[in-house]
C-alpha cells in the first residue's frame, strides 16, 4: 500500500512529493520498532567496533621493581668505575646518552636523581687528573634505594 501511495504521489505531484512521503513512512516505521531490537543491534555494533583486547606480549620482560632498577644502576656505575677510584657524573651521563638512556637529563638533574636514590655524589672527585663531581667507589653500597622514583 505504501508503495502505491508513493507511486501515485510521484506521478500526480512530482518527484519531491515522493521523497517527502518516503521519508515520512520510514520515520513512522522507525518510531515503532521495539526497543529490545534496537538494543540488540546497538550491542552488535559496539561489539563489532570494540578494539581487540591487547594480548600480553611474551617477548617483553615484566616491568622491573625499584630494587631491581637500583641494583642494575649500582652495577652499571661499578662497571663504569672499573679499576679507577670513581667516575665523573659527566662521563657516566655521556655513556648513558650514547646508549639512548636519560637523554632528557643534564648533569645537574642526573645528580639529583642519583642522590634521591641514595647514591652519594661527591662535589669533587679526582679521576684521570681532573676534579669534577662524581661517584667514588667506596661510597657505593648494595641494597635498595632510600626513596625510589615514582
Amino acid at each position: 500500500m505504501a508503495h502505491g501511495i508513493t507511486l501515485y504521489a510521484a506521478i500526480h505531484y512530482g518527484g519531491w512529493a515522493a521523497v517527502v512521503i518516503a521519508v515520512a513512512w520510514t520515520t513512522a516505521v522507525a518510531l515503532f520498532v521495539p526497543r529490545e531490537y534496537l538494543e540488540r543491534v546497538a550491542r552488535r555494533i559496539e561489539q563489532r567496533d570494540a578494539p581487540e583486547p591487547a594480548e600480553p606480549d611474551d617477548d617483553q620482560p615484566p616491568a622491573a621493581t625499584a630494587e631491581e632498577v637500583y641494583a642494575a644502576t649500582i652495577d652499571w656505575i661499578r662497571n663504569q668505575i672499573a679499576d679507577s677510584n670513581g667516575v665523573h657524573l659527566s662521563d657516566l651521563l655521556a655513556h648513558a646518552h650514547a646508549h639512548g638512556l636519560h637523554t632528557d637529563l643534564e648533569v645537574g638533574a642526573f645528580r639529583a636523581v642519583l642522590e634521591r636514590w641514595g647514591i652519594p655524589v661527591r662535589q669533587q672527585l679526582k679521576v684521570g687528573g681532573r676534579n669534577r663531581p662524581g661517584i667514588h667507589r667506596i661510597d657505593l653500597r648494595s641494597g635498595s634505594p632510600q626513596t625510589p622514583l615514582p
